[in-house]
C-alpha cells in the first residue's frame, strides 16, 4: 500500500469520526421534546403509554421568543390529576440531579411521577402572595436518553479518530520515504 492510500484512509477515518459525532449530537438534541409551560397555571396532556413523566424547572429560558429569568429555585407546587378518572399522582424527587442546556433552554429536573396511559392535568400553584411566574417543562423524555447516544458516538469517534490519525502519519512517513528513495536512485542530470 502506497503512502497516498494510507493518507486517504486516515483522512477518511478522521472525517467519518467527525461526521458521526455531528450526526449523533444533532439526532440526540432533536429528540429533546420536553413541553414548556409557564406556571402558575394548568396544562393538559396525554400519556400514550404508561410510564414516567419528568418535570423540569427552567429558571433561565426562552419561550416563544420571550426570555424568562426566574429565581434559581422553583416556587411552584404541582398536582397531577387524571382526566380519565384514574385518580391523582405525585411527583417524587429524581434519583439523579440532571441539568441541561439545549437550544436556548437551561434547566434541571425536579420531579418524576409514574402515570398510567390516558389524559392528565398538571396544575401548578404558587404560594399565597407569590405572584412570580416561572417556566417548567414536562415530558416522558429523560436527559439520559439524549446523553447516552452522544456518549456512544463519542466513544466510536474516540476509536476511529486515533486510528485515522495513525494511518495519516504512516502515510506521510511512507510518502516522504518514497520521495527520498526516488531522489537518491534517480540519475543526476549533468548541468546544461
Amino acid at each position: 500500500m502506497t503512502g497516498k492510500r494510507w493518507i486517504i484512509g486516515g483522512v477518511l477515518l478522521i472525517a467519518a469520526a467527525i461526521l458521526i459525532v455531528i450526526l449523533g449530537v444533532v439526532f440526540s438534541v432533536s429528540r429533546f421534546n420536553m413541553t414548556q409551560v409557564v406556571m402558575p397555571g394548568t396544562a393538559e396532556f396525554e400519556m400514550a403509554s404508561a410510564g414516567k413523566l419528568n418535570l423540569a424547572y427552567e429558571p433561565r429560558t426562552t419561550v416563544d421568543g420571550v426570555l424568562y429569568a426566574s429565581p434559581e429555585q422553583p416556587t411552584i407546587t404541582f398536582h397531577l390529576e387524571s382526566l380519565d378518572g384514574d385518580g391523582e399522582a405525585t411527583f417524587r424527587p429524581p434519583l439523579v440531579a440532571v441539568n441541561y442546556s439545549l437550544m436556548g433552554r437551561h434547566g434541571y429536573y425536579i420531579g418524576v411521577a409514574e402515570l398510567e396511559s390516558g389524559r392528565w392535568k398538571l396544575t401548578g400553584v404558587a404560594a399565597p402572595g407569590d405572584d412570580r411566574s416561572g417556566v417548567y417543562a414536562y415530558g416522558q423524555m429523560s436527559v439520559t436518553s439524549i446523553v447516552i447516544p452522544i456518549l456512544i458516538v463519542s466513544l466510536v469517534a474516540a476509536v476511529l479518530a486515533p486510528i485515522g490519525l495513525g494511518l495519516l502519519i504512516v502515510g506521510i512517513v511512507l510518502q516522504v520515504h518514497s520521495r527520498r528513495r526516488a531522489r537518491l536512485t534517480s540519475p543526476a542530470t549533468p548541468p546544461g
